[in-house]
C-alpha cells in the first residue's frame, strides 16, 4: 500500500513539472509606429534560454518614415526572453535600439532621439540616460496607451 502511495506521489509531482517545461508558452506582438523621417527595420528577436548568440529573427517588417507595422504574433517557452530591435533600414552596421517586451500586445512608438544624437535634450525636462546613439528611440506603451488594431 505504501508503495503504491509512493508511485502515485512521484507521478503527481512529476507530471507537472515536465508539462511546464515543455508546453508553457508566451504569446508575443507588437503594432510598431514609426514617427521618424527615417525607413527603420524592425525585429522581433527570440532569445532561447542558455543561449549565448545573437538572437533569432522571428518576424521583420521595413517601415517607412511615418508607417506602422505589426510584427507577430509568436509563441515562445515562457523562459525565454522576446525583445523588439530596431536600425536604419539603409545602414546594416547599425547598433539597434532594444527593447525587451512584456508578452501579450504592446505598442512601440519609434520616437526621433533630441537627445544625444540630435544636438540638445529636447524639451528641457528630457535626460539622456537610457537613451541609445542613434538618431531615434523606442517607447513602450502600456495599459490605456496601446495603440493599433487590437
Amino acid at each position: 500500500m505504501a508503495c503504491c502511495a509512493f508511485r502515485l506521489l512521484v507521478v503527481a509531482v512529476t507530471v507537472p513539472i515536465v508539462a511546464g517545461l515543455t508546453g508553457c508558452n508566451g504569446t508575443y506582438s507588437t503594432f510598431v509606429d514609426n514617427r521618424t523621417n527615417l525607413t527603420v527595420e524592425a525585429r522581433l528577436v527570440h532569445d532561447a534560454l542558455g543561449n549565448s548568440g545573437p538572437g533569432e529573427a522571428i518576424d521583420t517588417a521595413i517601415i517607412g518614415p511615418g508607417g506602422v507595422a505589426n510584427l507577430g504574433p509568436i509563441e515562445v517557452p515562457v523562459t525565454d526572453p522576446v525583445r523588439l530591435e530596431v536600425s536604419e533600414a539603409r545602414d546594416e552596421f547599425a547598433l539597434p535600439e532594444r527593447k525587451t517586451l512584456p508578452r501579450g500586445r504592446t505598442s512601440v512608438l519609434i520616437e526621433p532621439d533630441r537627445g544625444l544624437g540630435g544636438g540638445g535634450f529636447g524639451d528641457g525636462d528630457e535626460s539622456p540616460v537610457g537613451r541609445g546613439f542613434g538618431p531615434f528611440r523606442l517607447r513602450l506603451l502600456e495599459g490605456p496607451e496601446l495603440i493599433g488594431p487590437r
